[in-house]
């Protein structure tokens, strides 16, 4: 059977009906050797990642050298460099890693959640709502191993299609054949200022004040200049930032206004560092869904996480 440039046939591995099973078995594993070796830069740091000798990295990258024809790295003093070959060998190296091990997952008889689940997320996410939602994950399915990546919406949204990350919650994934969406909740947004005289931003108030937002492709700060241009509000300045605690350190010290979901901000509200102004409705509630690949298969894992997050977050659309 070919399989993206790979036939099977009696236990062995051929390349377009070369038997190189005898040379460099150009395997699965072979495959992951090359990762590992570009994301480290060296042979001895790939064979220590993946607990195999050095000379048995260095001898399946050679062989894979001489089935592709080409060099796949470039050798020097502090290690190695990945060539043009090498790096057009990896995307498809990448994908054919990755739908085996979809493959793997699918023929699987056993519907016990196990494996690994990526969640991306936006870090306010990760900071309020869901270390509930992981926590019980974690104790009922506690052979699933989690990795919770934080990033923009768009970020996570890349992340998805990209397949870096198996599901992500996200806002704006607009009309997309490609995500499958789910509709989870909404946030509420408020503008945070350090001034309690602030009850209602008028134009001339928000003119004379710097905001605070995360980098390009946060879902908050896309909200936030919406509203401003549907007002002709032209802030004295923009400070962006790359965490959630930056921000609102720095709305506590008074260096700015920011746009967030008010359930970050509950304990700086409550402890009067932080009040909480309201928008114009119609900018006011952002939705949030459940997203994943339209081709994505969902491993038993994934499916008990989305269903965990649906009956923990959703609320029928209402307001968080």
């Amino acid at each position: 059977m070919i399989f993206g440039g790979f036939s099977y046939s009696n236990s062995r591995y051929q390349l377009y009906g070369t038997d190189i099973r005898k040379r460099g078995e150009m395997d699965i594993q072979s495959l992951r050797i090359l990762k590992a070796v570009a994301e480290t830069g060296s042979f001895s740091a790939a064979a220590k990642k993946m607990n195999f000798a050095q000379s048995h990295i260095s001898t399946q990258i050679q062989y894979l050298e001489e089935e592709i024809g080409a060099p796949l790295f470039t050798r020097h003093n502090r290690g190695v460099s990945i060539c043009p070959a090498g790096e057009l060998f990896l995307q498809y190296a990448n994908e054919m890693t990755r739908i085996m091990e979809e493959a793997s997952l699918a023929i699987s008889k056993s519907n016990v959640p196990s494996g690994k689940v990526r969640l991306a997320v936006m870090q306010t996410l990760a900071h309020t709502l869901l270390p509930d939602v992981l926590s019980r994950y974690h104790k009922k399915y506690p052979m699933v191993e989690l990795e919770i990546p934080t990033g923009t919406c768009d970020q996570n949204i890349w992340a998805v299609l990209n397949h870096e990350a198996d599901l992500s919650i996200a806002a704006n994934t607009g009309e997309r054949k490609d995500i499958h969406s789910t509709p989870l909740m909404q946030e509420h947004l408020v503008l945070l200022s350090s001034d309690p005289g602030l009850k209602i931003p008028t134009v001339e108030e928000m003119q004379d004040r710097t905001v605070l937002v995360f980098s390009e492709g946060c879902a908050y700060r896309k909200r936030l200049h919406l509203w401003l241009q549907s007002e002709n509000i032209l802030p004295k300045a923009q400070i962006v930032f790359e965490s959630l605690s930056g921000i609102l350190a720095s709305a506590c010290a008074g260096l700015g206004v920011t746009l967030l979901p008010k359930n970050v901000a509950e304990r700086y509200i409550r402890d009067h560092l932080l009040y909480a102004c309201e928008i114009p409705e119609q900018f006011r509630m952002l939705p949030l869904f459940l997203i994943h690949r339209n081709d994505q298969y969902l491993s038993p894992a994934m499916k008990a996480m989305s269903k965990m997050i649906l009956q923990s977050l959703s609320s029928g659309m209402q307001a968080r």
